[in-house]
């Protein structure tokens, strides 16, 4: 991994200050909704420097801790939506942890495709009727998701490069009849972050491909939401969102001050949409404000410091991955998700995905 250093930790910081310079240059589409202040830039600059500074901290070998601490959040978490029931979700996780660790890369793939074609074959298929969209996060799609997911981060470790792409293109037009581009983007992220870092394509192929996934991404993002009534073409739909999202991350700061306004609540419910959209909006919503908004909205400026801990877990993840070519796919998954937070508030849900992402690239016995 000697060129790493174009996918290491801080392609996040770019990557975030780059969204929100295309936020600001596309803010007039949402000045009717939205207005900007100063306080925002500050909040951006504490939040990128708490990151930075995380991503000079190694942490440590702790793979029990960290099996302790998946299991506890899943637990906290299963009981808090399911109630008793959900206290069977930890048992789950374990099940899923041991299958991580054992199971072959053609069952994750087999498994997480079949049950997308289920979901498809019950629910009908969005692409088509994107009324259907919204009820197609089902858990079967979940599943299938994450299992598609880890199948094809791991083949393109293991799997010749054209073996790979032909896979990736046939998962890339399965998920596209959900119009998700969110869970699209993650899989582009994750696969071309393992074969690049690991030598297996250059640059020059990564941007390539970009091109025609990017066509792409403009067309989910239009049927996805087709049946709404939107002025804007497909272009203009798809610079709205990062207006739209930094009009948000405003607002947020604006309401909250340095102080915060919920103090903790924010951290007792999966998905913090469930409280940030009824106090902005008065209606749950499905609200984005990049992975610092929820923050923001809970604790103020002091509660950015948990940026640190996110930068010390890319690191950690990322350092492993240098030294070890199997812990490349890890730190690809870790690195697709944190780079989606840029746009989706994924906070306090990250959690659980970086505590397993430690638990896997920890020594056994420690």
């Amino acid at each position: 991994m000697d060129r790493c250093w174009l996918v290491s930790p801080y392609l996040f910081v770019g990557c975030y200050i780059g969204y929100v310079i295309l936020g600001v240059v596309m803010f007039s589409l949402v000045e009717d909704q939205f207005n900007m202040y100063r306080e925002t830039f500050l909040c951006i600059g504490v939040g990128l420097a708490f990151y930075v500074a995380g991503c000079q901290i190694v942490l440590p070998d702790k793979k029990r801790l960290y099996f302790f601490l998946t299991l506890a959040i899943l637990t906290f978490y299963g009981f808090q939506e399911y109630h008793y029931v959900g206290l069977a979700i930890p048992v789950v996780g374990f099940a899923a942890l041991q299958l991580i660790e054992r199971l072959n890369v053609k069952w994750f793939l087999l498994l997480g495709i079949s049950l997308l074609v289920i979901q498809l074959a019950i629910g009908g298929i969005p692409l088509v009727n994107s009324e259907l969209r919204k009820a197609a996060t089902t858990p079967l799609f979940i599943l299938g998701y994450s299992f598609v997911f880890l199948g094809m981060a791991f083949m393109a470790e293991t799997w010749d490069v054209r073996a790979v792409f032909m896979t990736f293109a046939g998962c890339i037009g399965l998920l596209s009849l959900f119009t998700f581009r969110v869970y699209v983007v993650e899989l582009v992220i994750v696969v071309f972050v393992t074969l690049y870092a690991l030598q297996r394509v250059k640059l020059v192929h990564v941007v390539s491909s970009g091109i025609p996934l990017l066509f792409l991404i403009l067309f989910l993002g239009y049927m996805g939401v087709r049946y709404q009534q939107w002025k804007f073409n497909p272009v203009e739909l798809f610079f709205f969102r990062p207006a739209f999202t930094f009009g948000v991350l405003n607002e947020i700061v604006h309401k909250a001050g340095y102080l915060g306004i919920t103090h903790g609540e924010i951290w007792l419910q999966f998905s913090s949409a469930t409280i940030i959209g009824p106090y902005l909006f008065g209606y749950e919503s499905n609200i984005t404000s990049t992975v610092m908004g929820p923050l923001i909205f809970d604790g103020g400026i002091l509660e950015l410091s948990v940026m640190a801990f996110l930068g010390a877990s890319a690191n950690t993840l990322y350092k492993k991955a240098i030294n070890n070519d199997s812990m490349v796919p890890y730190y690809a998954i870790l690195l697709a998700f944190f780079l989606v937070g840029i746009d989706v508030s994924s906070i306090p849900s990250i959690f659980l995905l970086v505590v397993v992402g430690l638990y896997l690239v920890s020594n056994p016995g420690t």
